[in-house]
Parts: C-alpha cells; sequence; structure tokens
C-alpha cells in the first residue's frame, strides 16, 4: 500500500467514525425526546429498532438479506489505485463522480461491480 493510498483509506475510516458519532448523537436525541414524552427510559436489551431518520417509524429489527455485493470495496480500491498509479487519477474522479460520489466508500455497494468494469474498461 502506498502512502497515498494509506492516507485516502485513513481518510475514509475517519469518515466513517464522524458518521458513526453523528448516528450515535441521533440516537442520543431520539432516546432523549422518548423519555421526555414516555417517562423513563430504561436502557438494556432492545426488541425494536427506533427508526432515528423517521421518528413516527418504529419498526424491527432488519433481516439480514441475501444481496451481498459479490465484489468487495476492497476489490473496487485494488483497480482504481491501479488506474491511479498508472496516471489515470483524473479518470478515477470521473469514475466516482459518474457514481455520485468524491471518494469510493461513498459509493453506493450495489455500484461496486458496474464500477470495475468501467474501469478496467479504461485500462
Amino acid at each position: 500500500m502506498t502512502v497515498v493510498e494509506a492516507m485516502i483509506d485513513l481518510a475514509e475510516k475517519e469518515a466513517a467514525v464522524a458518521e458513526s458519532r453523528m448516528r450515535m448523537a441521533k440516537v442520543l436525541e431520539k432516546a432523549n425526546e422518548y423519555q421526555k414524552t414516555k417517562g423513563d427510559l430504561v436502557l438494556g436489551h432492545v426488541d425494536k429498532e427506533i427508526s432515528i431518520d423517521d421518528p413516527k417509524k418504529d419498526t424491527e429489527p432488519e433481516k439480514a438479506t441475501e444481496e451481498t455485493p459479490a465484489v468487495t470495496i476492497d476489490d473496487v480500491r485494488a483497480v482504481l489505485a491501479d488506474l491511479s498509479q498508472n496516471g489515470r487519477t483524473a479518470d478515477v474522479k470521473t469514475l466516482l463522480d459518474k457514481h455520485g460520489a468524491v471518494k469510493l466508500s461513498a459509493v453506493d455497494p450495489k455500484e461496486y461491480a458496474a464500477l470495475i468494469e468501467e474501469a478496467k474498461a479504461l485500462k
């Protein structure tokens, strides 16, 4: 892994941590609202999930789906890193932009296979 790749990887992980902190803050805010409206809040085992995006929607935890992408982010990262190392960094940025992202971690995992195919077509 090159220094640039390591820096990109670190930045993506820091962004993921920041996103997790924001979600935790939303959960705590939701718990505070719940406590104010319904009384005491008992922390412990949770049998249902409270949506932080839609406060009126309480749902059961999602079941694991069988729609796991066959292509992983590491697969995509390897192909894009190879392009970048061969002087095609502008093409990598264009591909990410085409998939609505500024960085790889922002790309929808469902688009990984298409992104790899497009990247390989550029070689």
